[in-house]
């Protein structure tokens, strides 16, 4: 490194910038190159490019320098590749500038901005934001929105609940409705089965009665022209043609007469008119017994229903005095 030429040729090779570290003393007191080296360091220290450290710029900022002597002055005087100075430069938003200190990037027109402010939504929710953010859905109203999808779900399973209840309730009713439809129509059948067999009683009854009665005529009809046949012959010569017995005479328009009269000419038979017939007194009682029979006997031959007679009596008064109500 003594000749001249290799100095030359280290100098030439540089295109914009050369930095050269190292020890200065060491080259100007070498016997061999001390002739080479003290002239070009004397050259460099009258044009002022000798430093004793590493002289740095900023980039950003150009009136920012420093002289570098330790590793560590580097995080002091050019963190992040740029200086000590705030960065300033405008950010996405195009309102903020960036407040970190100067760094390498140059385009901030991507950096997001970190600057808080103060928004309000449209429902009138105010907040504090980051810048970039500004246009980020507002918290409260996903809050509100969150709440108010809840409520509907909640809303919408009550209703759901409601409207299946209310369909159950529907179908109970109906089945209920069903039964009682089905148990009035087993009442109204069974009632009709009995008024039927009411009156198929009634009916049968009616032609026993009327059978009855066609047995009682015949028997009548014919004691009577066996009565006819017998009385004419046998009728003695001392009494007068028409002449009634005292006895019969006597009993002429009772209630015994009648019935006697009712037996032999209309074969009519009862043990208890027989019995009643038989006391002493109670005229009274015995004719209006006669009335009913006679008012019995009169219906069926009518072929009219007795449903609707009522027949009933009480004996009243003191014992022996034979009162009647009907």
């Amino acid at each position: 490194m003594a000749a001249p030429e290799r100095l030359n040729v280290l100098l030439s090779r540089a295109r914009n910038c050369m930095v050269l570290i190292g020890n200065m003393a060491t080259f100007m007191q070498s016997k061999r190159g001390k002739d080479t080296w003290v002239p070009f360091f004397e050259l460099l220290k009258r044009q002022g490019n000798l430093y004793d450290g590493l002289p740095v710029k900023c980039e950003q900022h150009p009136d920012t320098t420093a002289l570098v002597k330790d590793p560590a002055d580097f995080e002091t005087f050019c963190p992040d590749g740029g200086c000590a100075e705030a960065c300033g430069e405008v950010l996405k938003c195009k309102t903020h500038k960036c407040k970190r200190r100067c760094h390498r990037i140059r385009d901030h027109s991507k950096v997001e901005c970190t600057e808080l402010v103060e928004v309000t939504c449209s429902r009138r929710h105010k907040r504090r934001v980051q810048c970039s953010k500004q246009n980020a859905a507002c918290s409260k109203c996903i809050q509100e929105d969150k709440e108010t999808e809840r409520r509907a779900k909640r809303d919408l399973q009550l209703e759901k609940d409601r409207l299946a209840r209310q369909a159950a309730y529907k179908k109970e009713l109906q089945d209920i409705e069903d039964d009682l439809d089905l148990q009035r129509r087993l009442l109204k059948y069974e009632a009709e089965k009995d008024d039927q067999q009411k009156t198929l009683q009634q009916r049968r009854a009616e032609v026993d009665a009327l059978k009855e009665t066609v047995e009682r005529t015949k028997e009548q009809e014919a004691r009577r022209k066996k009565s006819d046949i017998e009385q004419t012959p046998k009728s003695k010569p001392s009494e007068t043609v028409g002449q009634k017995p005292p006895v019969q005479e006597a009993l002429r328009g009772s209630a015994r007469f009648e019935w006697e009269q009712l037996k032999r000419q209309e074969g009519a038979r009862s043990s208890t008119l027989d019995e009643l017939m038989g006391m002493i007194g109670l005229e009274d009682v015995k004719k209006q017994f006669l009335s009913v029979k006679s008012k019995v006997d009169t219906i069926l031959r009518q072929n009219s229903s007795l449903r609707s007679e009522r027949f009933s009596c009480s004996l009243l008064g003191n014992p022996g005095t034979g009162k009647l109500a009907t």
